[in-house]
């Protein structure tokens, strides 16, 4: 037991006085990251935005007459063409009034055919009565010679000049007669003028109980159905034009710069919308004439290009637009980038080849661009980037300047 004990003791001051192993320095920890070359270069960009598809051909079509509609071939979505019929009216109760204004016009046509007759009969009275009174006047010359001479008595001259003042009297009215035969003439011409209007206006109203399509489009709605009462100005059908459709969007004020300075330099704007799944090309028509104080940057305005049938009003777009080329550029992976505007680059750490240092670059984000590989990638403008610099294509956690990298040896 003794012995036992003592052997205790031995281990335990063995334990006790036994140095302490050396102490391991830490390691710098390294991250391994993809890198690709910086190729500055002129690129140009791409915009991304949102709008929605709107036409300036949509019309809503609205009835010109009152009537009861009878047919409604129309169809909300159909494509139609120009003049195809959209929606009939009753035209019963129109032609009624249409036949009431020709009964009219008939009658004071017949009324100015008499006051005519009476205007040239009128006339030709008061050629006569013109005629009568010469004879009188050259008769009373005559004899003022004769009573001169004392070959007619002063007697046959007073009646002589009491027979021309009666007709002098009486070429006057004769010439009233004519005057106011004249008033009634163009009073009655007047009235037939009205009448003749009315009944152009009845004609039309009947044409207009058929409501055609005025351009080649698509039907966008159909408010009405076969019995309904509409009057002048109710809708009927709504219509665009499938071959004047336009996108809106609002570009933003940073972007605002270069739409002014490449409609200046008379250079096209074009880009691309995504609609239901569809691509339509795109040209910048013009810019809106007003924004809302709300709302900032500028409402564009871009034409589609050819027709499509398919594609409905109000729907979203999605739309990559082409600024103009910026010379000095880079286009990255988006993974380089951390936040919107900082990259890195892979520096000599000094230490040894395969371990590097990460040097954390400020850039102007540009928008998107296409890549080599046809991808779409960052924009961007740091001109302490220089070409064949190793840009950080690895999204690294807490990255920061300095920090210890080992290059991917498949980066590029």
């Amino acid at each position: 037991m003794v012995v036992l004990m003592a052997a205790v003791l031995v281990l335990a001051a063995l334990v006790w006085t036994r140095p302490d192993p050396p102490a391991e320095e830490p390691t710098e920890p390294s991250w391994v990251v993809a890198t690709e070359r910086a190729e500055p270069g002129v690129h140009q960009p791409l915009l991304r935005l949102f709008g929605y598809i709107e036409s300036p051909s949509d019309v809503t079509v609205k009835s010109a007459v009152e009537a009861d509609v009878v047919d409604v071939p129309a169809r909300d979505g159909r494509v139609v063409e120009a003049g195809e019929l959209l929606v009939r009216l009753d035209d019963g109760e129109l032609r009624d009034i249409l036949r009431q204004r020709q009964a009219d016009l008939d009658e004071l046509e017949a009324a100015l055919r008499q006051e005519r007759r009476a205007v040239e009969a009128d006339r030709e009275d008061l050629e006569a009565e013109e005629a009568l009174l010469a004879i009188d006047q050259r008769r009373v010359a005559r004899l003022e010679e004769l009573v001169a001479d004392n070959a007619a008595s002063p007697s046959e001259l007073d009646d002589a000049e009491e027979s021309k003042e009666r007709q002098r009297q009486a070429v006057i009215r004769a010439r009233q007669s004519v005057d106011d035969a004249e008033e009634r003439l163009a009073v009655a011409e007047a009235r037939r003028d009205g009448a003749e209007a009315a009944r152009d206006q009845a004609r039309r109203d009947v044409g207009r109980t058929e409501v055609r399509a005025p351009f080649d489009g698509r039907v966008s709605a159909v408010p009405v159905g076969r019995g309904d009462r509409v009057s002048p100005g109710n809708e009927l059908v709504g219509l665009y034009d499938t071959g004047e459709l336009e996108v809106r969007v609002q570009i933003p004020t940073t972007r605002i710069g270069a739409l002014y300075r490449a409609r200046a330099a008379d250079t096209a704007v074009r880009g691309e919308a995504r609609v239901d799944g569809r691509e339509l090309d795109l040209e910048l028509d013009r810019l809106a004439g007003q924004t809302a104080r709300e709302r900032g940057g500028v409402e564009a305005i871009f034409t589609v290009a050819d027709r499509h049938e398919d594609v409905a009003l109000d729907r979203f777009a999605e739309v990559m637009l082409e600024l103009p080329p910026e010379p000095g550029t880079l286009v990255v992976p988006y993974e380089a980038l951390y936040g919107t505007d900082r990259l890195y680059i892979v520096e000599s750490g000094g230490e040894d080849d395969d371990h590097k240092r990460l040097r954390g670059i400020e850039a102007q984000r540009l928008g998107e661009a296409r890549r080599p590989d046809g991808r779409r990638g960052a924009l961007i403008r740091a001109p302490e980037i220089e070409a064949g610099a190793q840009i950080v294509t690895t999204q690294i956690p807490q990255a920061t300047d300095g920090l210890r990298v080992r290059v991917d040896p498949e980066s590029r």
